[in-house]
């Protein structure tokens, strides 16, 4: 399966035009995993990158990623009926993201899962009054020993996404989490992320939906 993901990767990039602000080598080693281990067809996306291209441009080529390996399921072996979104960090954000704007648009029933891992899901100025004794991490650990509150803060600022954006931070579409599918969360101990995994995990668990926290 690893070299099925790799054959797939180089032949969908010489049909498109890649940004030189595009970087999908950083996610490379995480998706050859995923392949060589799940049962899975891994499609890596590339996405324009802050601060030259500000929210929603990461989402709108994530959802253009979808679309096409959704709309290419039998060229690629794939199944429709197994469709899922995964990521890491922004990529965790980004599968929260595709997911909730399929669901705006109608279209929930092609997302049939998501695998999160140590998600942003809210921004420190939006954090919602019920979550905010519950939202600690950002400070607490914001001198992790990967991320850091100084790092995200720069990230933030460099997407220039309003704090009350849906769109980019989720929890603030919390009438669209109960349309959600079965979702998978992992959260780091030492991370100023840390809460916001917890928090999404408590927001989809009050919505009804079945979920996985790790």
């Amino acid at each position: 399966m690893r070299y099925q993901y790799k054959a797939l990767a180089d032949r969908a990039n010489t049909t498109r035009t890649i940004s030189q602000n595009i970087h999908v080598e950083s996610e490379d080693t995480f998706c050859r995993l995923l392949a060589e281990r799940l049962p899975c067809i891994v499609i890596s996306v590339g996405y324009r990158l802050a601060p030259e291209h500000k929210a929603p441009a990461q989402l709108d080529d994530a959802l253009e990623a979808w679309n096409w390996a959704y709309n290419n399921a039998r060229t690629l072996n794939g199944d429709r009926g197994s469709y899922f979104t995964v990521g890491q960090s922004a990529g965790g954000n980004l599968a929260l993201a595709v997911a909730r704007r399929l669901i705006v648009l109608g279209r929930k029933d092609e997302v049939k899962g998501i695998a999160a891992i140590a998600p942003f899901v809210v921004h420190p100025d939006g954090v919602p009054s019920r979550y905010k004794t519950q939202y600690r991490s950002f400070d607490e650990l914001g001198d992790g020993p990967v991320n850091t509150k100084q790092a995200m803060t720069h990230f933030y600022e460099a997407i220039q996404a309003a704090p009350s954006d849906p769109d980019v931070y989720v929890l603030n579409a919390e009438a669209d989490l109960r349309d959600f599918p079965p979702t998978y969360l992992t959260v780091c101990g030492i991370d100023p992320l840390r809460d916001d995994g917890l928090i999404i995990h408590d927001a989809l668990k009050t919505a009804g939906y079945i979920l996985l926290l790790l």
